[in-house]
């Protein structure tokens, strides 16, 4: 499962088959938000008092946002065809901002969803 998002805390204990990119122009992979951990926790916490629904999924944490909670599109695009390329099962998008209109991200995502729904 690709988590597209701000990354994942690398030392949170509640995480252990995580493979984690980065795709901004950070050098940091480090989920300095905790929205990216978040996710990834309500997904994939092996905690059995905080038991994620799929505790144990194989989660590719795509850090496609800065610590300053800014991304590109291009960037996006990028781990996204990635993504799509290497066949991850799974792409959650958790994301929002004032791009989300952005004519390139939405014809990619609303059209490569509907084609991998079918």
């Amino acid at each position: 499962m690709a988590i597209f998002d701000t990354g994942i805390r690398s030392d949170h204990p509640h995480f252990h088959n995580i493979k984690r990119t980065n795709w901004t122009n950070e050098n940091s992979l480090d989920d300095n938000i905790g929205h990216g951990t978040i996710v990834v926790g309500v997904i994939a916490s092996e905690n059995e008092e905080c038991l994620g629904f799929a505790p144990d999924t194989e989660i590719y944490a795509f850090h496609v946002f800065t610590d300053s909670q800014v991304s590109y599109t291009s960037w996006f695009l990028d781990a996204f065809n990635y993504a799509i390329a290497t066949e991850m099962d799974v792409l959650n998008l958790s994301i929002g901002g004032p791009d989300n209109m952005d004519l390139p991200f939405v014809e990619k995502v609303v059209g490569d969803a509907n084609a991998l729904i079918l």
